[in-house]
């Protein structure tokens, strides 16, 4: 299982991958979205205003989860989903 904390000291939320899913966390706690590992294909970053993106991990033509974030951190996010898929 591989966890990746979002801002400082998880500020901003907690990703947790493990062998069946991927879970995004709100700093309180609360699941965002929570998506089969075997089913995400890509994870997309759209601009959604001057300083936010929407950072979308997409599954066979549908959109499986998304949340909205920073956009410096929207492109870390992405790097880190899209290695730790292929590692696993």
């Amino acid at each position: 299982m591989e966890t990746y904390k979002i801002g400082l000291s998880g500020v901003l939320g907690k990703l947790t991958l493990d062998d069946t899913y991927l879970e995004f966390r709100s700093f309180l706690g609360a699941v965002l979205f929570r998506v089969p590992r075997s089913e995400v294909k890509t994870v997309s970053v759209v601009k959604s205003t001057f300083t936010k993106s929407f950072i979308k991990v997409m599954g066979a033509g549908a959109e499986l989860g998304s949340a909205e974030l920073p956009t410096a951190y929207a492109y870390k996010v992405q790097d880190w989903i899209t290695s730790s898929i292929k590692n696993l």
